[in-house]
């Protein structure tokens, strides 16, 4: 499954590249041979009326207008080309909707264009035309030089990927496991990822969302999904970088509450840096873990999974003999939470929520009082103004435009709304991060 969904994406970002390569052609062909008629057409305008009217002339007029109208339909295609190209490469739903509907117009222009071309060339025995058949066979090159560099992508990438070669940028695995010595970040990342980091020398400084944290040797920092993290230039840090999907890890309620129970990755950006007492357990098995994704024996992908739920069991372990207090939610709790964090743009109520989950809004509220301390409704409100804040503080958006991607359709009323929770208004709660860098 998962290298069928590696082969997948990468198949999406190389027909990405060859998209881009392609209708950049077209847009170079299309301006020269827009240019080309336009200079016709303006030779031909300063010649005096008698040669004006010249048949040759006439035709070499016609052909000129209907070339640049042509060409500048080219031009117009070309440009959304590219910008479908660049949406493939950042594997954007409408890029792969909006390829399919371009590739369907290619093709059927050049099917047009194959047969207007037989019958062209049935006239050409009669009055020796060459220009419609030399257009209509540089339509047919086109759609047929398109399909055949999507074919070659859809039979080439997954033989090159065997090799461990891919085409286009770094791929999305359910599970990979790197040293933190050979990990970059050039800017702060959001990932829909878990991320386990484990210190085995040095000192690690991590930015997470809001927080500056410091991760010193045989401790456990976990990022939960979708928060925003930056780890810091660092020298002489060693450790491990363990990051997996919640599809990949979450195969029943019982790794949901073995994920989430006592915060290990909490949703509500609580970031918890654990001390374990066995280290040696933990380091054996993300030992086994990166030779088993090296590898890739029989199976391997189970044998990650079970061994990622030791190193969780461990750490669990390692919270309670610190003292630390048992939080154990149940899994409809944690899927109420998860749920809501996936679908900020819809803006659902609850009793929308409880729907979804097939649930009430009854349960919800006695389990989110139960784990939480508050209502079901209060829990979706400061999930909502985090979400918040971790946009305003790092993506350079308008505050209507934050308003819009959290579900609210009036801008006025979620900053009333941001400000009611928070105290400050969102350009109040941007300024003050500004100030403090």
């Amino acid at each position: 499954m998962e290298s069928r969904i590696i082969t997948i994406i990468s198949n999406i970002r190389a027909t990405g590249w060859v998209t881009i390569l392609v209708f950049a052609c077209t847009t170079y062909y299309a301006l020269n041979n827009g240019i080309l008629s336009i200079m016709i057409m303006n030779f031909t305008s300063q010649l005096n009326e008698d040669t004006q009217k010249d048949p040759s002339v006439v035709e070499m007029n016609q052909l000129s207008e209907y070339f640049f109208i042509g060409f500048f339909a080219v031009l117009i295609l070309s440009v959304i080309g590219l910008y479908i190209g660049y949406g493939l490469l950042k594997i954007k739903k409408w890029a792969v909707m909006g390829f399919h509907v371009i590739s369907v117009i290619i093709v059927l222009t050049a099917l047009s264009g194959l047969a207007y071309w037989i019958y062209a060339t049935h006239q050409l025995m009669q009055n020796m035309d060459l220009m419609i058949p030399i257009r209509n066979f540089s339509i047919i090159s086109i759609g047929v030089f398109v399909l055949l560099c999507c074919w070659l992508v859809t039979r080439t990438n997954p033989m090159l990927l065997k090799k461990g070669i891919s085409i286009g940028t770094t791929l999305i695995a359910m599970v990979n496991i790197q040293n933190l010595a050979e990990v970059v970040y050039d800017e702060p990342q959001r990932v829909k990822k878990y991320f386990f980091i484990y210190i085995t020398s040095g000192l690690l400084e991590i930015q997470v969302d809001d927080k500056l944290l410091q991760v010193n040797p045989m401790q456990v920092l976990t990022i939960t999904s979708g928060q925003y993290h930056f780890i810091k230039p660092h020298q002489q840090v060693e450790g491990f970088l363990l990051d997996f999907t919640l599809d990949y890890m979450a195969k029943n309620e019982q790794d949901i509450e073995l994920i989430f129970q006592n915060s290990l990755f909490c949703h509500f950006d609580y970031n918890e840096i654990i001390t374990i007492n066995h280290p040696d357990h933990i380091l054996q098995q993300l030992k086994l873990i990166t030779k088993e994704l090296a590898e890739m024996p029989f199976q391997y992908l189970t044998s990650v999974h079970a061994r990622i739920e030791l190193l969780l069991v461990e750490v669990n372990r390692a919270k309670i003999e610190n003292g630390e207090e048992v939080w154990k939610p149940t899994a409809l709790f944690l899927t109420f939470l998860e749920f809501v964090r996936n679908n900020f743009e819809h803006n659902y109520s609850l009793s929308e929520v409880a729907a979804q989950l097939q649930t009430t809004e009854l349960k919800l509220n006695e389990q989110a009082k139960l784990h939480a301390g508050k209502t079901a409704q209060n829990v979706i409100y400061g999930l909502v103004i985090s979400e918040a804040k971790r946009i305003i503080q790092y993506e350079n958006l308008l505050m209507k435009e934050v308003a819009f991607r959290l579900g609210f359709e009036d801008p006025l009323y979620f900053s009333k709304f941001f400000k009611n929770h928070t105290g400050v208004s969102p350009k109040e709660y941007a300024a003050a991060l500004e100030s403090s860098i």
